[in-house]
C-alpha cells in the first residue's frame, strides 16, 4: 500500500502496486470499486477537500482526476518524465500540483497553458507572426521563470527552442 485517504465517513481509497485505486466501504468491509487507468503502481493519492474528486499519481508518469460521485475518471494529465510520487489539490479548485521522481513540480494549470503555447509555436517560430517582435520579448519573461522553476525541456520542446532563440 502506497497511500490511503478517507473519501467520507464510510469509504476509504487505497493505492498500491496493483495499478488501481481501490475504494472500500469500511462499514461493510467490502470493496466497492476498483478505479483502473494507471499502467503500473499507483504511488500517490489525494482527496479534494470538498470530497468531490480523487487525484492519483502513478508509475506511468501520469496524474489522473476521478469523480467521487460516479467513481469514474475525468481527466489524465501528463508531463512528468518519471513516476509521479506526490500530488495535491490547491485551494484554487482549478489547480493541482504534482511532483515526481524526475525532480519536477508541475502545476497542471500551467501545463495546460504551456501545451497551448507549444501548439502555437508548432505553427511558427515567433508568437506574433513570422518575425521577432516585442510580443516575443514579453512572452519570454514568464517562460524564463517557468523554465527556471520547473524546466520545460523535453516536455515542451518548441517553448524551449523559443527561449534558446531569445537568449542567442
Amino acid at each position: 500500500v502506497h497511500g490511503l485517504a478517507f473519501i467520507d465517513a464510510n469509504r476509504i481509497a487505497a493505492v498500491g502496486e496493483g495499478g488501481a485505486i481501490k475504494v472500500w466501504n469500511v462499514a461493510e468491509g467490502k470493496l466497492e470499486k476498483a478505479l483502473e487507468g494507471h499502467q503500473g503502481a499507483v504511488l500517490a493519492l489525494a482527496i479534494r477537500p470538498d470530497r468531490s474528486q480523487i487525484l492519483s499519481g502513478g508509475d506511468d508518469k501520469t496524474v489522473r482526476l476521478w469523480e467521487v460521485g460516479g467513481l469514474k475518471e475525468l481527466k489524465t494529465f501528463s508531463g512528468h518524465d518519471g513516476p509521479v510520487t506526490a500530488i495535491a489539490f490547491s485551494p484554487d479548485p482549478k489547480v493541482i500540483v504534482s511532483g515526481g521522481a524526475d525532480k519536477t513540480l508541475i502545476m497542471q494549470q500551467f501545463a495546460t497553458h504551456f501545451a497551448f503555447l507549444e501548439g502555437e509555436l508548432a505553427q511558427r517560430d515567433w508568437f506574433a507572426g513570422d518575425i521577432f517582435s516585442a510580443a516575443d520579448v514579453q512572452m519570454s519573461f514568464p517562460l524564463d521563470a517557468a523554465s527556471a522553476r520547473a524546466g520545460l525541456g523535453d516536455r515542451f520542446p518548441k517553448l524551449q527552442g523559443f527561449l534558446d532563440r531569445i537568449h542567442a
